[in-house]
């Protein structure tokens, strides 16, 4: 077992890999009361096409099915639900399935050994049947449902489909109903042996708890089990235009203000004469936006002085393989002269000494805050490992290293030919 110390901000953690393939990260604090535990598999939304070792062709599953897994594998071969056990060691379970991450998790205060082995446990041993597979249909299109009622999801999922033609982020995680409808339990057992190797899966835990004690229990409970030899699935590789795929559309929906969301679709390649590092890029890009439309920027205090907004913009970075969405949102009865505020905007997205070093101050305030939660000090971490292989621990170094001039040069590089326009308007 490595231990791994977060440079500038006094943290550290543990890290261990098993024989089969397991990475073990573990962050104790003792002045915490409960432990949180995760375990994960590299396998979500955007994972509907890939080949298997030795398979002559690539295999296609609808969309949707790495959620529906999540879902599955909480069901037991005696007809309960995983979470029943949880419960009555007075502890709480859940899962999520995201873009490219599905994630099994427990908090507790007590009997920290029985919980963490349950959460390895059902993890590991799947049980699909036609039956239980068909219950689960029914539940998941009404999430489906709920979602396509929710103006505010809406507006993400809306703003997805207008923005790619190929890449699978344009798929909602959940899946659509006609593809609820296509998943067989053999698809399941499929993608489950696909994936759900320890090879392709993490544990992550974090609170209170003794790190020690919980790599001899991961060990232990790993010891009485075999696992066939992963066969590291190849992901079928989409070709995404620069392009957006709409510039425009428009949804009616049961609300009394329209709600907009102007999104600009920009190719990595952009940057390439910058020769800067891709975390590094991704910070100061995501920095200039929270300047220029977070909650203390000028055009949003302006916008709802004059009551142009009905509440602060909301402001999105989202960064892809290949491409970087630069997006931003409001709910206004103004839509047009709103939307125009933003454009402006966004054609100068240069920000001032002042603004860099204020910004700079509150990402390293936001940044060591996240150690006062456990479920932010594992969720961190877990985006890391998906995004960059393993936890950064030199963030605090990084944040402090970012310099005003390569902020300008950043800036004045974007450039922003492709945007979508996404409305909700009442019925």
């Amino acid at each position: 077992m490595k231990e791994i110390v977060k440079t500038g901000i006094d943290e550290k953690y543990y890290y261990a890999k098993l024989n089969n393939g397991l990475s073990i990260y573990l962050a104790p604090n003792t002045q915490m009361k409960s432990f949180y535990a995760t375990f994960s598999v590299r396998f979500g939304s955007i994972h509907t096409e890939f080949r298997p070792r030795g398979a002559k062709k690539n295999i296609s599953v609808p969309p949707g099915i790495a959620h529906f897994l999540e879902h599955q594998l909480f069901e037991e071969k005696n007809g309960k639900s995983a979470h029943e056990y949880f419960s009555d060691l007075g502890s709480t379970s859940n899962a999520f399935t995201s873009y490219d991450v599905t994630c099994y998790e427990v908090i507790g205060n007590n009997f920290f050994k029985e919980n963490l082995e349950a959460l390895i446990n059902f993890v590991q041993n799947p049980h699909f049947s036609e039956k239980s597979v068909k219950k689960e249909k029914g539940i998941i299109k009404e999430e489906i449902k709920m979602l396509t009622n929710n103006p505010h999801a809406q507006m993400y999922l809306g703003m997805n489909k207008n923005l790619y033609f190929k890449d699978n982020h344009r798929h909602k995680v959940s899946g659509e109903i006609e593809d609820i409808d296509q998943i067989t339990h053999g698809d399941l057992q499929l993608c489950y042996d696909c994936f759900y190797h320890p090879e392709n899966m993490f544990i992550i835990i974090t609170g209170n708890f003794n790190h020690y004690e919980a790599l001899s229990i991961i060990k232990e409970n790993q010891s009485k089990k075999e696992f066939n030899s992963y066969n590291y699935p190849v992901i079928k590789k989409f070709i995404e235009p620069n392009a957006v795929k709409y510039q425009e559309t428009i949804t009616p929906m049961n609300v009394s203000v329209p709600k907009v969301y102007l999104a600009y679709k920009l190719s990595n390649k952009q940057f390439n004469n910058l020769k800067i590092n891709i975390i590094d890029l991704k910070v100061y890009i995501t920095l200039i936006m929270y300047a220029k439309f977070g909650l203390t920027s000028n055009i949003n205090q302006d916008l709802l002085y004059s009551q142009l907004i009905s509440s602060p913009l909301s402001v999105l970075t989202f960064f892809t393989k290949d491409h970087i969405i630069l997006g931003v949102s409001c709910t206004t009865k103004y839509t047009e002269e709103v939307i125009e505020r933003i454009k402006k905007e966004m054609q100068n997205l240069v920000i001032g000494k002042d603004d860099f070093n204020r910004k700079i101050k509150t990402t390293i305030s936001d940044y060591i805050s996240i150690y006062d939660d456990i479920e932010n000090v594992c969720l961190e971490m877990q985006s890391d490992i998906i995004k960059y292989g393993k936890p950064i621990d030199n963030f605090y170094e990084i944040l402090h290293n970012l310099d005003y001039s390569t902020c300008t040069k950043v800036a004045s590089s974007i450039v922003l030919n492709d945007y979508s326009l996404y409305k909700i308007v009442g019925f």
